[in-house]
């Protein structure tokens, strides 16, 4: 039984010693996320989970829990490094300690796929809206006026937009206004275009002329 209270004792005074060491702060910084996440209140939690990019809340997190130099030197490494290079450099350092893993390396590279795959989006959304014009500007003056009297220049576009198009969410867009009921696949547009922040949609616009002039697309 003394022996065994020795033990204990021992063992906590050495806990209440124990300076963190780079590890330490390697490993809070790995999970930094579920850490953080653990202070907020539910709503404040939700604001986080829902923020396009968390990494400035996460950072911020941390500049308030690096025990070491070495923590810190890791945390202005961070703040500084391009979005793409944070991830690979706190994985990198993780290794060099001897970590498994890295959450929060994890969580960043599947943000930034995440984040690639929309903007990729955009680009194609704004080529569909941009269709008339991107069309036109390849064309001499008589195809440009065959093409405005073309009697199936909705179709032509859509050939047109299938070859260019690079992302399978713009090959999914395509495929429903090909789908749309005449009078449906202008508003389609117009909504992406809403919701992707470009503002009009030259080709929404045209297409519901279209629809107003002949009754299909």
């Amino acid at each position: 039984m003394r022996t065994l209270l020795i033990g204990l004792l021992a063992l906590g005074f050495a806990a209440c010693t124990h300076k963190p060491d780079a590890k330490d702060d390697l490993r809070l910084a790995c999970n930094a996320r579920k850490h953080l996440e653990a202070t907020l209140s539910g709503k404040a939690r939700l604001a986080l989970q829902s923020a396009p990019d968390p990494a400035p809340a996460e950072l911020q997190y941390l500049a308030a829990q690096m025990k070491t130099e070495a923590g810190r030197k890791l945390l202005a490494d961070l703040t500084q490094a391009a979005p793409r290079e944070k991830p690979h450099l706190l994985r990198e350092r993780a290794r060099s300690l001897g970590l498994a893993g890295c959450p929060l390396a994890d969580e960043w590279d599947q943000r930034f796929a995440n984040q690639s795959a929309q903007l990729s989006f955009e680009s194609d959304l704004r080529l569909i809206c941009e269709a008339p014009s991107r069309l036109e500007a390849g064309q001499d003056a008589a195809a440009r006026k065959a093409f405005e009297t073309a009697p199936d220049q909705p179709a032509r576009e859509l050939e047109f937009l299938r070859e260019q198009v690079q992302t399978e969410k713009g090959r999914q867009l395509l495929a429903r206004l090909t789908h749309a009921a005449p009078q449906a696949a202008p508003d389609v547009l117009r909504s992406e275009a809403a919701r992707a922040g470009l503002g009009k949609c030259r080709l929404a616009e045209d297409w519901a002329q279209w629809v107003a002039d002949h009754g299909h697309l």
